[in-house]
């Protein structure tokens, strides 16, 4: 499953998404699919029209993550800012802003 942010109503129940209504979508690169998901979902998701693409890149020695926001351009994605944890990424309103270190952080 992958993680969207779509303009639904709270309580709508969506099992399908139409590419039209979703707004970002995040994608956590695996080290064994990276070539995969840096150009075939790229490429899917900007042939659906998504306007941004949030990737996770884990670095594989010490497992942090850095953020690379993406916003669609002519026939494809453009980077726009990265951040690594202990830094900020704005991300495109209304989503604030987001430390890739809070991403380690364990809930309750």
């Amino acid at each position: 499953m992958l993680p969207v942010v779509a303009t639904y109503e709270q309580g709508d129940d969506v099992l399908v998404h139409h590419p039209a209504e979703i707004l970002l979508v995040v994608e956590v690169l695996s080290p064994s699919n990276k070539g995969q998901d840096r150009v075939y979902k790229n490429h899917l998701h900007s042939v659906a029209r998504i306007p941004w693409y949030l990737l996770v890149e884990v670095d594989e020695d010490n497992e942090r993550p850095t953020l690379v926001l993406q916003r669609l351009g002519p026939g494809h994605y453009n980077e726009v800012a990265r951040a690594a944890c202990g830094q900020m990424l704005k991300l495109p309103d209304p989503f604030g802003e987001l430390d890739p270190g809070d991403l380690l952080k364990r809930r309750p």
